[in-house]
């Protein structure tokens, strides 16, 4: 096989004129001596590049770029190019994992002292396995290097690096280059693993907070710091192990087309899945957003997006000054302060964000309310790009299925939210010529990528929490989840065919896994419940107006039902009145099903008296896929509130729009002169919408 990458490295090929040949058409750029590459997915170039670093530092303390690494450097880019040779159309994504998981062995078998694949022995992969159980910051013996390099900063009295304007808080990544425990910062994810994060948090608690004399800190063995800890490496699910094996088995079954020093016995004779299945543990199912955390953070961030959205940005792109920015804030009701930080975005414990935080909240916001009423992946969204959005319509790339474009029907909530990540996004785009829309560029004209992850929890955390009061860690994929179980458990005629069509699986096995999940059925039972007795308590004290058929009952009953208390006590409690009402519901089988266009549905189920809902269509139970406000409007158990009046005059003025356009004589003409008779009947109803006047 033709290694293009190998000339490349031989010099015998310029990267400019490798890449305008187009024969790696994933490749989008290369640095001049090749060790450096930015790949793109073939089938949709304009999904996020990943970047590969090959100055990665071996077992032994290289660089797999040394001229002593040399054959292995080659094996790293004959491996690549054979790779996509055999998955071409592969992501960048994934493209990158099998080159991690690359690195990883090599990383092994050069701390054995092992710079030839004929040398490694059975024992040795052996070995590797059982190191790769416990995932990369193991297999890199990152903690142990990591106690090494503090111990000796602090016995000889070393200087530690900062954040900038911090004393007590060290730049972490720098240290570990600086430290020789990772090449370049583009190594990074480490700071963040399990154990280098609780070591480097023990060592900063240690001095900064207890002052403990440097040499004190670690005046223990690092297994005893472990145990300290508490840090135990766990298991990482089989699918991991899977992947970091892979590679290896890879090189070994494309012998005959990588050329070179080869492995001389099969590494996984049954296969990489069993031996990740027999020592990796079964992956866990995302848990579910539950509905009494989910409502009131989307909601929170659709008020982002629609009433504080321009003053957010207008603060971020005006360099409004915090005082005057504070007070806006205080007007749009956010309850934290401005900054002004450079370093320190967003400050859960201190209640504060910088400028760049408020707006990379705002980037949030948009992201959740794309990702939740849209239910795609967070792939696709991120992959979204100017214009995409245009008249209810959002123009979405399908990732892992059907590997195309796809026009989705969206509300204008979802308009907005794209609208507002265009105007954030603009100067990047215009300036870097890119496409996406989760950039943007702060003062030093640096394009900064967005990644939702990083600020989902923390947009909880400042702000709906307090009211919450359930802790919570979000994850950008719940999204996808949290919409199928909302379809499947609060649509009463939810069919899973439809839900799997719209999350475009292949399979409907996969959407039944989905909303396998009697925890938030349960929970979703409960908070319908709540918020049936939280809207009768408004009714009862006059704060919510209801009207209609339905509407006049329930005020009745509940005024019949003080009076018969107020007869036998002197002092009534209207929450007895709200259980009373609830309790007699829950006899009749009325679920009290809220519509989009501002009625309450009250059908009694469980009795003969279904039948006469305006809705129903076959077994004499209310079919809500037929429902619509002309139905609605005149059904007897329909509750209309304040929002119905609004939502009928609007269907009239678009139904007397179609009267004077369309066509005499028309079956249109005919059509809209018959719904605006109708909806004007219905309109002179909507006038019972009163709040009751009871005196307890």
């Amino acid at each position: 096989m033709e290694a293009v990458l190998v000339d490349l490295l031989n010099n015998n090929v310029e990267p400019i004129n490798l890449l305008s040949s187009n024969k790696l058409p994933w490749l989008k750029n290369i640095s001049e001596d090749g060790c450096q590459w930015e790949v793109i997915d073939p089938v949709n170039p304009k999904a996020r590049e990943v970047k590969i670093n090959f100055d990665f530092l071996l077992g032994d303390n290289t660089l797999l770029t040394d001229s002593i690494n040399r054959p292995l450097l080659e094996l790293c880019f004959r491996y690549a190019e054979v790779y996509k040779t055999h998955a071409p159309d592969s992501s960048a994504q994934t493209f990158w994992q099998r080159m991690d998981g690359l690195f990883r062995f090599l990383y092994f078998i050069t701390s054995k002292n092992i710079r030839k694949l004929s040398k490694v022995k059975k024992a040795h992969i052996n070995q590797f396995v059982k190191e790769s159980i416990y995932g990369k910051e193991v297999v890199l013996k990152m903690p142990n290097k990591l106690y090494k390099a503090i111990k000796n900063v602090l016995e000889n009295d070393l200087a530690f690096p900062y954040l900038p304007g911090r004393k007590d808080k060290f730049a972490r990544k720098v240290f570990m280059v600086d430290f020789n425990i990772l090449k370049t910062n583009r190594d990074g994810g480490f700071t963040k693993g399990t154990f280098t994060k609780r070591i480097f948090d023990y060592v900063e608690e240690e001095l900064f907070v207890k002052q403990t004399p440097k040499n004190k800190v670690l005046d223990i063995a690092y297994e005893e710091l472990l145990e300290h800890l508490e840090l135990n490496p766990e298991k990482q699910t089989s699918q991991s192990i899977s992947r970091m094996l892979k590679p290896v088995e890879e090189i070994y079954e494309w012998r005959h087309f990588i050329k070179g020093d080869s492995l001389t016995f099969d590494p996984f004779p049954n296969g990489t899945h069993k031996v990740a299945k027999k020592y990796g543990l079964k992956s866990k199912r995302t848990p579910s957003i539950p509905a009494k955390v989910g409502f009131p953070f989307l909601q929170e961030c659709a008020r982002w997006i629609n009433d504080c959205s321009d003053q957010i940005i207008d603060i971020f792109q005006n360099d409004i000054p915090l005082g005057e920015a504070n007070k806006m804030l205080k007007e749009m009701n956010l309850d934290f302060k401005l900054n002004d930080s450079e370093n320190l975005f967003v400050s859960i414990s201190k209640n504060a964000v910088s400028k760049e935080g408020l707006l990379r909240l705002l980037v949030t916001a948009a992201y959740s309310v794309i990702a939740s009423i849209t239910a795609r992946r967070k792939e696709e969204i991120l992959e979204l790009v100017f214009n995409s959005y245009d008249q209810g319509f959002l123009k979405v790339w399908i990732e892992k299925t059907s590997q195309r474009y796809d026009q989705q029907p969206v509300p204008p909530l979802v308009g907005k939210a794209v609208e507002v990540l265009e105007i954030i996004s603009n100067n990047a785009r215009e300036l870097y010529q890119i496409d996406s829309l989760f950039v943007y560029m702060p003062e030093d004209n640096e394009v900064v990528k967005y990644d939702p992850d990083q600020y989902l929890t923390k947009f909880y955390e400042l702000t709906v929490k307090k009211d919450v009061g359930i802790k919570w860690n979000f994850m950008s994929h719940q999204f996808r989840r949290l919409f199928a179980l909302l379809y499947y458990y609060r649509w009463e005629d939810a069919q899973i065919g439809i839900l799997s069509y719209h999350l475009r699986h292949f399979s409907i096995e996969m959407t039944r896994r989905y909303i396998t999940d009697n925890e938030f059925g349960k929970e979703m039972r409960e908070v319908a419940k709540e918020w049936t007795a939280s809207y009768l308590r408004g009714v009862i004290s006059g704060k919510r107006a209801i009207g209609g058929k339905a509407g006049n009952k329930i005020k009745k009953k509940m005024a019949d039902w003080v009076d018969e208390f107020s007869s036998k006590v002197d002092v009534i409690e209207k929450e007895r009145v709200v259980e009373k009402m609830i309790r007699y519901m829950d006899r009749l089988g009325s679920n009290f099903t809220q519509q989009v266009w501002g009625t309450i549905c009250t059908c009694p189920t469980k009795t003969a008296l279904s039948k006469y809902a305006a809705c129903t269509t076959t077994g004499n139970q209310p079919d809500y896929a037929n429902a619509n406000e002309e139905k609605c409007g005149g059904c007897p158990f329909a509750c209309y509130t304040d929002r119905f009046k609004p939502s009928v005059e609007a269907s009239l003025e678009k139904e007397q729009a179609n009267l004077k356009t369309s066509r005499e004589g028309s079956i249109l003409r005919e059509r809209a002169g018959v719904k605006v008779i109708k909806l004007q009947d219905i309109l002179k109803n909507t006038d019972s919408v009163e709040p009751l006047l009871v005196t307890a």
